[in-house]
């Protein structure tokens, strides 16, 4: 397929419409992929939730005296951690199972080992850059606050003052993060063509958005808007009744009194997850929300997937990319 495809010029719509062009071809196979995807990511998020919740009271009690509550505080942070680990294999072959789904293979639900190595290596990759990306933005941005700063003293500005206008010039530093953004959008077909060839092409990667890379990077910018946008609208939603969307809510923006502990400045945001299961039918309305969740999280996933696969299909095989190199 991606040898037949690999000439077509990208299209933007074409790559965010992919997933209901195969919703239409093979809407059985699309729906049951679908319905496990949600139900994995409904189990994780009421796992977490519960852990959540415990740390949350956990934290309460220990401030009250409660020795006990501090193991049950531990206990329930590394079960947080553990249920997110021992899920990854999970989420990882599911990744796999979209991408041959999107492929149109025939046996979307086949296990590969080969693909699995092959696709943790392509999301590190991608990872690396943007870290990479984030330490340099990072160094920058400080920088830029450390000259600022500098000539705000000379200024004998107040101290709050200086510190709200260095915080603003840092915050003017995140342009930095465009250029990374854009480069990771250049390897944008590299987890499909981990799946698709088994093997890290970062060479067909590379070469796969030549002539489409600000088309790739605006198809990003309309999925991710997207995805946001109804990720955001839902918590927001949320806020309206006691739930765990609104405990999320409040522990993003929840001030973190008398941190003066790292104990506390970990634990305290916990705190706005206390009591979430108490109560007649709050463990229902955990998991409603956390389906809820769940679909916008593979709706949005499945509008992404599109981009990388309709990228893959136009990477050069091996031999054309010799040819190509060579011709160049």
């Amino acid at each position: 397929m991606s040898g037949m495809a690999a000439a077509a010029p990208f299209s933007v719509r074409a790559a965010l419409g992919l997933w209901l062009t195969v919703l239409t071809r093979r809407p059985g196979a699309f729906m049951s992929v679908a319905l496990v995807t949600v139900i994995y990511y409904a189990a994780l998020t009421c796992l977490i939730a519960h852990s959540y919740s415990v740390m949350g009271q956990a934290f309460l009690d220990s401030a009250e005296g409660n020795l006990a509550a501090r193991m049950d505080l531990q206990r329930a942070g590394l079960m947080a951690t553990a249920y997110t680990l021992l899920s990854f294999p999970i989420w990882l072959w599911l990744e796999t199972v979209w991408i041959r789904l999107f492929n149109n293979e025939k046996h979307p639900w086949r296990m590969r080992w080969a693909e699995f190595g092959c696709l943790i290596v392509a999301n590190l990759i991608l990872f690396g850059i943007y870290m990479v990306g984030v330490i340099v933005w990072m160094i920058l941005g400080m920088i830029v606050v450390l000259v600022a700063i500098a000539g705000m003293a000379g200024g004998a500005m107040a101290d709050d003052i200086a510190f709200g206008a260095a915080m603003a010039v840092f915050a003017s530093t995140s342009v930095l993060m465009i250029p990374v953004l854009i480069f990771l959008a250049k390897f944008s077909a590299l987890p499909a063509l981990a799946v698709m060839r088994r093997r890290v092409d970062m060479s067909g990667a590379w070469r796969a958005t030549k002539g489409a890379l600000w088309r790739t990077a605006a198809a990003w910018v309309i999925a991710f808007g997207v995805y946001l946008g109804a990720l955001f609208g839902l918590g927001f939603a949320g806020q309206l009744w006691p739930g765990m969307l609104r405990a999320y809510g409040e522990m993003m923006v929840m001030p973190v009194f008398g941190a003066v502990t790292m104990e506390t400045a970990v634990y305290y945001p916990y705190t706005a997850f206390a009591g979430l299961f108490d109560g007649p039918g709050a463990a229902f309305l955990v998991a409603v929300e956390s389906v809820l969740m769940s679909v916008v999280i593979v709706g949005g996933a499945a509008l992404m997937r599109g981009i990388g696969v309709t990228l893959a299909w136009r990477a050069p095989e091996p031999d054309e990319a010799k040819a190509q190199g060579a011709a160049a």
